[in-house]
C-alpha cells in the first residue's frame, strides 16, 4: 500500500493546510473591512431597497455549474455503458439538467429584474438544437 514516508508527507500536508485554515479564519475574524452601510451610526437600507441606490451598474457576471448530464466517460464494466442509454451522447445535458437550467434561468430573471429592465440583450426567442 503507501509506504512510511508517503504517509508522512500526507500528514504533512493535511497539517499545513489546517494552521492555514484556522490562520485565515482567525484573520478574517480579526480584520474588520467596513461596506456600505456598515460604519459606526449608519445602518444598511433594507434588500428591497438597494435596486433604488444610486449608481450604475457596469458589469456582472453569473457563475454556476451544469444541470444533470450523462456520464462524460465511463467505466469499461459500468452496466450503464452502452450509448443506446444516453440519446443525448456522452457528457449532455439530460432533461432534467435542461430543466434545471431553464428554472435556474428564471429564478435569476426574478432576483435581478430590478437591475435589468424591461429589455434584455437576448430578448428574442432563440432555438436551441441538440
Amino acid at each position: 500500500m503507501w509506504n512510511h514516508s508517503h504517509q508522512l508527507c500526507c500528514a504533512k500536508a493535511l497539517l499545513v493546510i489546517g494552521v492555514l485554515c484556522v490562520l485565515s479564519f482567525g484573520i478574517g475574524n480579526a480584520v474588520h473591512i467596513p461596506t456600505y452601510g456598515s460604519s459606526e451610526g449608519e445602518t444598511r437600507p433594507p434588500p428591497d431597497q438597494l435596486a433604488t441606490l444610486p449608481g450604475e451598474l457596469k458589469f456582472a457576471h453569473v457563475i454556476f455549474r451544469h444541470g444533470d448530464r450523462t456520464p462524460v466517460d465511463p467505466y469499461p464494466t459500468d452496466p450503464w455503458n452502452n450509448r443506446k442509454f444516453w440519446p443525448t451522447g456522452w457528457g449532455q445535458l439530460t432533461n432534467l439538467g435542461k430543466e434545471q437550467h431553464y428554472e435556474l434561468g428564471k429564478w435569476l430573471r426574478n432576483r435581478y429584474k430590478s437591475l435589468l429592465g424591461s429589455t434584455s440583450l437576448f430578448s428574442r426567442p432563440m432555438w436551441i438544437g441538440p
